[in-house]
């Protein structure tokens, strides 16, 4: 008896120190959020000039424009100036060490002084030269802080490139500008750097690969692999940090996605679209990447005539839930799947003017895949140009057909059919930076390494859901090894102290929860076990 007695004590001291240690973390901060809000960009580039000039729509007074530049040769004589004359300065820049190297510079305004459309100019101040800029329109930025570079003219087929930024504050964006002069390598992001831009198919981005990025990571980091370029080659890597105020609100952006034209919605009137067999089963498809988390509202396009053969169109929208780094969407690795399709025409013949799905609210997030989709039902459809030039892609799977698994480019592959659709959400430029994590090369030693091993080793597609229920499944046979432990530790008369464990329970799995964000999940579990319990005629005897 007086050592069940000792072993009562000593577990209740037990107790008592977990949950000493596990309560106060509850209200530790989980991170600092960045009022910086990415809301978009406008590009140009020329194979030989001396002025080019872009332009950004919806620029609000008080946003921040930043010019991300990609040059060919030793050259540094750039001026950046807008309509509004808004002062530009070079923040950083990184030249390349001979005629035929990748040079990279990073122009800034702080603060613009009016709003609506604003033209960018940027120009050699003379010589003329092969360059191209991105210039990205943000807000939420108070000031500009940390810089780096990496010049590599030594680069192999397959390598990497990071710039890395020290004492930046957990409130800040950062800027990333990489140009290299290669155009089959494989380049991939290293530390989730979210690509805003990668130039035109002309001018430098047409001799190499161009990438305008940002991230709320310190660390920006590119690789690049497959390559059949005559090395040693040149690449170019400069970044910036955006520096945000220690809180900000959420803020709402209504972005165009698919070919909207320049400024949105510019149309011409010529069309690409009258000679598609769509009588063959064709779907026409532009693929891109959501940059923030909201809603798609949309897709429309304008009819270039009215018809009174029957001729109608059909539209679809297509996600990708997950597709890793280095897989092509809308193949059979990654495939799209019919979100919400509608037909509009017809059998009562399409008229002319803009026709559009509408009131979808189909949910998108930050980095996915999404694809919007026009098909037809007979050859002589006549949609409406824009005056850009964006990547097509077709598929011969059928007339929207319920996944995409084979889309290939269309000929030819840059094309200027309208087709486009509106989200509105929240820019991603919004979290705190990431703790960039090593290789797992200590045998899983670490729990940054096994614990997510355990976790996506559950699932057979890693998403956010699977994650999300593997956790929650690994907590609870975690807890009940802790109980048998526990229980076979104190012995087989032993009655547990139940006020106790189940405080410990409680708080413990409100932790859990708090961790996997299932808080308001966790409420009705919660109350279901106490009534449980509380209606039970036989609990006692268990214990």
């Amino acid at each position: 008896m007086a050592n069940r007695k000792i072993r009562l004590i000593h577990l209740r001291r037990f107790l008592l120190i977990a949950l000493t240690i596990l309560v106060p973390l509850v209200s530790l901060p989980l991170a600092h959020a960045t009022g910086i809000t990415f809301k978009s960009f406008c590009h140009n580039n020329i194979n030989l000039g001396t002025t080019i000039n872009c332009t950004l729509s919806g620029v609000a007074t008080a946003d921040t424009i930043i010019v991300n530049i990609f040059g060919l040769g030793v050259f540094n004589a750039f001026t950046v100036t807008d309509g509004q004359s808004n002062s530009y300065t070079e923040e950083i820049f990184s030249l390349g060490g001979g005629g035929s190297s990748a040079s990279t510079y990073i122009f800034a305004t702080l603060s613009t002084t009016g709003s609506g459309s604003l033209t960018i100019t940027v120009a050699t101040g003379g010589a003329s030269r092969i360059y191209g800029f991105a210039a990205s329109d943000y807000t939420g930025v108070v000031g500009f802080g940390k810089t780096g570079t990496d010049q590599q003219e030594t680069a192999t087929n397959s390598g990497s490139s990071t710039v890395s930024l020290t004492g930046t504050s957990a409130t800040s964006a950062m800027i990333d500008d990489f140009y290299a002069i290669a155009v089959t390598w494989t380049v991939s992001a290293s530390n989730s750097q979210t690509t805003r831009d990668s130039g035109v198919a002309s001018g430098p981005c047409n001799l190499g690969t161009c990438r305008a990025a940002d991230s709320t990571s310190p660390i920006l980091g590119w690789s690049w692999t497959g390559g059949t370029e005559a090395c040693p080659c040149s690449v170019s890597h400069s970044a910036l940090e955006l520096q945000g105020a220690a809180t900000g609100p959420v803020n709402t952006v209504f972005q165009c996605y698919g070919n909207c034209g320049n400024p949105p919605i510019t149309l011409v009137n010529t069309n690409s679209t009258h000679a598609v067999a769509f009588n063959q089963t064709i779907t026409l498809l532009y693929e891109f990447k959501s940059n923030l988390n909201g809603f798609l509202l949309n897709v429309t396009a304008n009819a270039a005539k009215t018809y009174t053969n029957g001729q109608g169109v059909a539209f679809g929208v297509y996600t990708i839930a997950s597709c890793p780094l280095g897989v092509t969407p809308f193949s059979s690795q990654c495939p799209g799947l019919l979100q919400q399709q509608g037909a509009i025409g017809l059998g009562s013949n399409l008229q002319k003017g803009r026709v559009s799905l509408a009131n979808l609210q189909i949910a998108v997030l930050n980095g996915q895949w999404v694809g919007i989709s026009i098909t037809a039902q007979y050859t002589g459809l006549d949609l409406n140009d824009t005056n850009t030039g964006v990547n097509l892609f077709q598929t011969n799977e059928g007339k929207n057909p319920s996944v995409i698994v084979n889309a290939v480019p269309f000929n030819p592959a840059s094309a200027k059919m309208g087709l486009w659709a509106w989200i509105t959400g929240n820019s991603i430029v919004g979290t705190s930076p990431p703790i960039p994590s090593a290789a797992c090369a200590n045998s899983f030693g670490t729990i940054d390494c096994w614990a997510p091993a355990f976790i996506n080793g559950a699932c057979t597609l890693v998403t956010a859901a699977c994650q999300t229920s593997a956790a929650i499944l690994w907590s609870f046979i975690l807890s009940m090894l802790f109980l048998i432990t526990m229980a076979a530790s104190v012995g087989a008369d032993f009655k547990l102290p139940m006020g106790e464990l189940f405080i410990f329970l409680f708080v413990g799995w409100i932790l859990i929860f708090a961790g996997l964000g299932l808080t308001l999940v966790w409420i009705p579990v919660f109350f279901i076990m106490l009534l449980a319990v509380a209606f039970s005629k036989h609990t006692g005897k268990y214990f």
